[in-house]
């Protein structure tokens, strides 16, 4: 297979069955790697506590900040995950790093304006329930913030080596081996 400058695909000679047999390995490969990710991700944000900023605002807090819980389901967060290990996976696989790029670029912009426009949350906290120490608010939203952010690089760098290892795997290791 040849690139155009532009990245498109140019047909010298039809796919060979070997070529098929690299692709589903690696993207075997990928698949079964990632795996790994989800249990990763959790593992990372387990050791950010979040500690609510007082002990009468704590079920409405974790409720908050808590994961959504889907019983049986994959939540959102892991099919985006599955599927941006295919898109890194693809754009490895044909050298097409702009395709990352690009990519990475959207969900910063995203991740930038849910977290400005939707969850951001009141730089101080008064309530009628409760008087809440501003210290231990800003250190709740700051454990918060770091809680997610946490998942956000941990999940995306694990997707890109895990695409990485699939796409090393098809293309190098299967030729050595057959």
């Amino acid at each position: 297979m040849v690139y155009s400058l532009d990245h498109r695909l140019i047909m010298e000679q039809p796919i060979q069955p070997i070529q098929i047999l690299q692709i589903i390995l690696g993207l075997s490969v990928t698949l079964l790697f990632g795996l790994v990710v989800q249990p990763l991700v959790k593992h990372v944000k387990n050791k950010i506590e979040m500690v609510p900023p007082s002990e009468s605002l704590k079920n409405k807090w974790l409720e908050i900040t808590g994961p959504i819980e889907v019983q049986g389901k994959l939540e959102s967060g892991e099919i985006i995950g599955l599927l941006e290990r295919l898109l890194f996976f693809i754009a490895i696989w044909i050298s097409s790093y702009l395709i990352i790029g690009g990519w990475l670029a959207f969900k910063v912009a995203s991740k930038w304006e849910v977290w400005k426009n939707i969850i951001s949350v009141p730089e101080s906290l008064d309530t009628d329930v409760a008087k809440v120490d501003q210290l231990d608010y800003l250190s709740a939203r700051r454990r918060w913030a770091s809680h997610r952010y946490v998942s956000f690089l941990i999940g995306t760098i694990s997707n890109i080596l895990v695409a990485f290892g699939g796409v090393l795997v098809g293309k190098y290791v299967y030729p050595l081996l057959f």
